[in-house]
């Protein structure tokens, strides 16, 4: 996913951008060197919250996917690809794929989803 760093703040060894995209904008932790303010990226996510059904992912009625920043946390609304039986599956952000594994998934979940996470990283994928 293409996004552009908007703004870089230093919390401690680690770098949490603010950054934009075609879905919306939110905030995570850059993981991937030194990140630049204005610069263009395609990046990759990983979110390392314990995820649980019902509680920070679920269904969604929003129109579509989206990137925000509400309360606190990055939230990601994609549409569901696959789910496995041992609660990992993926979602779709646009053209990215984002990996989950959650706790008490449903096994016939399809749809939007939305999972509001803290703990989102940011890799460059270097293109």
């Amino acid at each position: 996913m293409k996004i552009k760093v908007e703004s870089v703040i230093s919390e401690g060894d680690e770098a949490r951008v603010k950054f934009s995209s075609d879905y919306g904008c939110s905030s995570a932790i850059w993981a991937s060197g030194g990140p630049t303010c204005g610069a263009l990226y395609d990046i990759e996510f990983e979110i390392d919250d314990d995820l649980v059904w019902g509680e920070n992912i679920s269904t969604t009625t929003r129109a579509g996917d989206t990137i925000a920043f509400e309360e606190g946390v990055c939230v990601i609304v994609g549409t569901v690809l696959k789910v496995e039986e041992d609660g990992c599956f993926s979602i779709s952000l646009g053209d990215s794929v984002i990996l989950l594994d959650v706790e008490n998934m449903p096994e016939n979940t399809s749809g939007l989803v939305e999972c509001r996470a803290s703990k989102v990283k940011l890799y460059s994928t270097n293109l």
